[in-house]
Order: C-alpha cells, then structure tokens, then sequence
C-alpha cells in the first residue's frame, strides 16, 4: 500500500491561545497516540490532512513526516473534528501502528465497466459506499480495490463479502452494501390539467333572444 504523506511537526505549546494561532495559520493541532509511549502532539498542514483525508477517509493510513526531525510514522486516522459551521477542520487523532501490524481501515473502491442495463437506459446503478472496510496487515493493504460491475444485472446488490482482494486481506463486515442495480425510474412529466369551458348551447326551437317586456 502506498501511504498518503502529510507534513507535521511536533508541539509543545498546548494552550486554547496556541491552538487558536496554529489554526489562524493553516494548520491543525493533532495527536499521535503510541503504545506504550506518551502521545505526540502535532501540527499537520490543513490542506495536505483534507485532500489525504478525502482519499482515505476516516479510518485510512497516512505517513506522518516531520522533516525537521528527520523521523516518520504511520498512523491510521481515528477522528477528525470540524466547526458546524465553517466546516474548518480543528483537530485530528492518529493512532501508531507498523507494517507488520494487523489493523481494519477503510479502503476506497472503484468501480470498472458499465452494465448492460445501464447502458440501454433500463437500469439504475446505485452506489452505497465508495470504501470498504478491510482487514489485513498495513503491508498488505492495497490503495485501491477494484469492482467489477459490468456483469450486473437489475436485481443485483453487490456486498463486501462478494469483492475479490488481495492475499492477506478480508472485509471486515462481508454484508455491508456496496452497489446495486435497480430498474430504472421514469420521469414523470406533469400535464397541465385542461381547465373546461363551460358555454351555454342553445336548444333546438328555443328562442334564444330577449323577452320584450309587455
């Protein structure tokens, strides 16, 4: 697996007032937590967590890099935490882990080919999450995972348990949905209703015109 890198650097300062200069500046206080050593505090570049993040997601591994030490960890991302609001991300939380290690993370899936039912119009390909949880050793991990849909069916519901992955690894929760195929929902185009015209029709030998008062 190819670890996604972000920049860090330790931090001694731990105040509210340090925290809020880290983050005026573009970075995002985070901890490293490690087994049976104290945690690291870190600053983490904002944009480098976010666009590491949006490939991984929560879950993933990154290598952490603190080039001004020279030393480098890898660490799978536990939390992130964000304002309501601004949706600025404010914090993170990593923990330690090694290549030997066996850890469950969320790997990304991409999806190959085009169902026939797709490509005539008569089927709707639905996608109900774009990773899927694995397990394995972080060495075995892969980046991606490729799934097949070019096969599918209108019926089909492709699961974790269906994928096909690589020596050493195996889905964590084998029934989560991944995908299906459905049968595709016409749009509906809404006529406007005629509104009627009501018109008085004169009866055959009626006198149609005005009585003259006598």
């Amino acid at each position: 697996m190819r670890h996604h890198t972000i920049h860090v650097t330790e931090r001694s300062e731990t105040s509210g007032s340090a925290v809020k200069s880290l983050r005026r500046s573009g970075l995002v206080p985070a901890v490293l937590s490690r087994s049976g050593q104290p945690a690291l505090n870190l600053a983490v570049d904002r944009q480098e967590l976010i666009t590491a993040a949006h490939k991984t997601g929560v879950g993933g591994v990154m290598q952490l890099l603190d080039e001004s030490k020279g030393e480098k960890h890898l660490g799978i991302l536990k939390e992130l935490q964000w304002e309501p609001l601004s949706k600025k991300v404010t914090h993170a939380a990593f923990q330690e882990v090694n290549t030997k290690q066996v850890v469950t993370t969320s790997v990304p899936v991409q999806f190959v080919g085009e169902p026939t039912a797709v490509a005539d119009k008569s089927g709707q390909f639905l996608v109900a999450s774009e990773s899927v949880d694995v397990h394995g050793k972080v060495s075995d991990l892969p980046d991606m995972i490729a799934v097949d849909i070019s096969g599918l069916q209108i019926g089909d519901v492709v699961t974790a348990g269906d994928i096909v992955y690589p020596d050493g690894c195996e889905p964590a929760h084998p029934s989560t949905v991944i995908c299906s195929l459905t049968v595709a929902k016409m749009a509906s185009i809404e006529t406007p209703e005629t509104e009627a015209v009501s018109a008085e029709v004169p009866v055959v030998g009626e006198d149609t015109t005005e009585s003259e008062g006598e």
